[in-house]
């Protein structure tokens, strides 16, 4: 970087500074009282701690924990129930992956997630997925309707082409609002 550069960027530094003293004075105060309510929740912390430990050397509290560890039931019953919890956390973790998208279904006509688990090769290339990572949403750029599911390779292409026609079509809108 050339010294007329880096002068430039002092004086710029500078200037916000001198422009911005009452706001950083400000957030300097509330950075001091943050740091003197952390250490007293940390007393605080420590205080629940130490309750915490002698609650747990209770003997009805440990016999509990004993009967609830032990009783077969409920150790049956998490066992069929972990894969459900784990299938319906990935469910909500690609719906909220595709909403970020801006994708939209309608779920009484398409439920993405069904669609996501039967697909088993790509609409268009027809080659078998490896993995689920492989799997792709295929979606309209411009509406946000989804068009199926397809390989990663078929993806990149497709969003290509839809790039290239949103700009086409912004160029176009350009033209002839500018006449």
């Amino acid at each position: 970087m050339s010294e007329k550069r880096k002068e430039q960027k002092r004086q710029a530094v500078i200037r916000y500074r001198e422009k911005n003293r009452d706001k950083m004075n400000q957030r300097a105060r509330e950075r001091y009282k943050l740091k003197n309510l952390t250490e007293k929740s940390q007393e605080e912390k420590e205080k629940k701690r130490l309750y915490d430990i002698e609650y747990r050397k209770r003997e009805d509290v440990i016999r509990k924990e004993k009967e609830r560890k032990e009783n077969k039931e409920y150790k049956q019953r998490e066992k069929e129930l972990r894969p459900i919890r784990r299938q319906k956390n990935l469910k909500n973790i690609k719906y909220n992956e595709w909403r970020k998208l801006n994708i939209k279904w309608d779920l009484q006509y398409q439920d993405p997630y069904k669609m996501y688990l039967e697909n088993k090769v790509c609409s268009l290339c027809k080659c078998e997925y490896k993995t689920n990572s492989d799997k792709q949403l295929d979606h309209d750029h411009l509406s946000g309707h989804i068009r199926g599911f397809v390989c990663r390779g078929c993806n990149s292409k497709m969003a290509k082409y839809d790039n290239q026609r949103i700009r086409l079509c912004l160029e176009i809108h350009r033209y002839f609002n500018n006449k």
